[in-house]
């Protein structure tokens, strides 16, 4: 029903893929033996994120891959690590209490940070005052990053804990180093239950760390023992009890994993022990991902697979209305959507893109991570460029409705027209900050551009890849001799 008068004529303007290649793809994807679809952080940070990610889910289901060897699998991790979050935090739930200013949706007990900087600079009660960062740098991640700045210099008290002076910690009160990387040890929890193989990996240290010198959990746990006595501790507080009675992760997860298929682990591997990963060098291969899975990680009531839940086909129906409603040919409305629906003076979608070699901005204090061409780059397309008078390498001015940005290009057919994509996680302009390889390689802040009111309604996430913008070839400066 819901697709049912999307033909693929009807899609291909939208979708800037011919018709016939889109009976193709449908047919050859629908009759092969296997066969997966996925997304990732790309379609999250868009104002259809939520329901373009379930209707990948969707197309997965219909053709048989779901649980199914070539499909969409799921793993046996170490750790039953839903179960687990559902422990400490309670179950998982939305829009059950708003943020104070904008009326924003909780999601599993969390505001989206679209909507931090009007609680920290907007007067009245409930107005945030003091803040804990942990290794964030909302500073240059999150969106309006300006205004961001402008909220966390306003605050009373802050305290970050991070191993760098950031453009977002440079704000601290307070700032609580922890060692670095090769001086914790670690049990990992989370990426086995990611994995494409099962697996159980323990990272010791390779350093001692120096004397007085604390790791994440123990500085957190910390602030939690002060906080605590005066909290209303949610259910499965064991948790934090635990890490506040000085409980290390290794007993914690001695714990976790020792429990056995009836305790934390009940559907994970029998017979594993902490001491088993440990004595083994690059971890345990716990063999290939099996099926019949996912009854175990569904939450539903009935426990099937709820394809058509009313949430979300609803949105689709808010979406489908307002594309409608701005056109009744298709092929005009795709037209509008490649030409910018800011009008004629934003003509160009803005993307993100990551490199190999930077991380978000977590390598950017790393010298041999940073050397060589520079990676904070407007790429472009060939026909794009040559409509600006724009060549290889030129810089140029990106400017949307809330700011600009001035970068190199990269010119490449590998992108489609109207699309111009700038890596996130740059900007490291700002003197001083105690990173000094990151400064010596600043880029620019593609989070100047967007707009912290656009977002996806069901989760909240900041709708990052949906900014439209227009380019420009920089003023070029002459030096004069004399």
């Amino acid at each position: 029903t819901l697709v049912a008068d999307w033909s693929p004529e009807r899609a291909a303007p939208l979708a800037g893929i011919d018709a016939p290649d889109i009976t193709r793809m449908a047919r050859e994807f629908g009759a092969a033996e296997a066969a997966v679809a996925y997304a990732r952080i790309g379609v999250c940070h868009h104002t259809t994120g939520t329901i373009t990610h379930w209707l990948v889910q969707v197309l997965n289901a219909v053709t048989g891959n779901l649980d199914r060897p070539g499909g969409q699998m799921f793993s046996t991790p170490p750790v039953d690590v839903p179960w687990l979050l559902r422990t400490v935090a309670g179950a998982s739930g939305r829009d059950r209490y708003r943020s104070r200013v904008r009326g924003l949706s909780e999601l599993g007990g969390e505001l989206p940070v679209a909507g931090l900087a009007d609680e920290i600079l907007t007067p009245g009660d409930g107005q945030v005052r003091a803040m804990i960062v942990h290794a964030g740098n909302p500073c240059r991640s999150a969106p309006e990053s300006g205004r961001m700045e402008q909220a966390f210099a306003s605050l009373d008290f802050m305290v970050s804990v991070d191993l760098y002076v950031t453009e977002t910690s440079r704000h601290a009160d307070v700032i609580l180093p922890p060692v670095s990387h090769l001086e914790r040890s670690e049990f990992d929890v989370v990426f086995p239950y990611l994995g494409v193989r099962n697996n159980a990996r323990y990272s010791p240290a390779v350093f001692d760390k120096p004397d007085g010198a604390k790791d994440d959990w123990e500085i957190l746990a910390g602030i939690a023992a002060e906080v605590a006595p005066g909290a209303n501790l949610p259910r499965g507080s064991w948790l934090l009890r635990a890490l506040t009675s000085g409980a290390s992760p290794d007993v914690i997860s001695r714990g976790l994993v020792a429990s056995g298929p009836q305790g934390v682990l009940r559907k994970g591997p029998s017979g594993l022990t902490l001491g088993k990963v440990k004595k083994t060098r690059g971890g345990i291969d716990l063999g290939p991902l099996e099926t019949g899975r996912l009854r175990h990680v569904l939450r539903t009531d009935d426990n099937r697979v709820q394809l058509a839940p009313p949430l979300l086909m609803d949105e689709v129906a808010t979406v489908l209305a307002g594309r409608a409603g701005r056109s009744q040919d298709d092929g005009e409305a795709g037209a509008e959507l490649q030409a910018g629906r800011a009008g004629d003076e934003y003509d160009l979608q803005l993307i993100g893109r990551r490199h190999l070699r930077s991380n978000n901005s977590w390598l950017h204090n790393v010298e041999a991570m940073v050397k060589g061409r520079d990676r904070c780059t407007a790429l472009m397309h060939p026909d794009d460029t040559a409509a600006r008078g724009i060549a290889e390498g030129d810089r140029v001015v990106v400017t949307s409705p809330n700011g600009s940005i001035e970068v190199p290009v990269e010119v490449s057919d590998e992108i489609r027209r109207g699309v111009v994509a700038i890596p996130h996680g740059w900007g490291h302009d700002v003197k001083d900050v105690g990173w000094s390889t990151a400064a010596a390689h600043p880029g620019a802040n593609v989070n100047e551009l967007t707009d912290a009111m656009l977002l996806d309604r069901l989760s909240g996430n900041g709708a990052l890849n949906a900014t439209w913008v227009r380019v420009e070839r920089a003023a070029v400066e002459v030096a004069l001799g004399t």
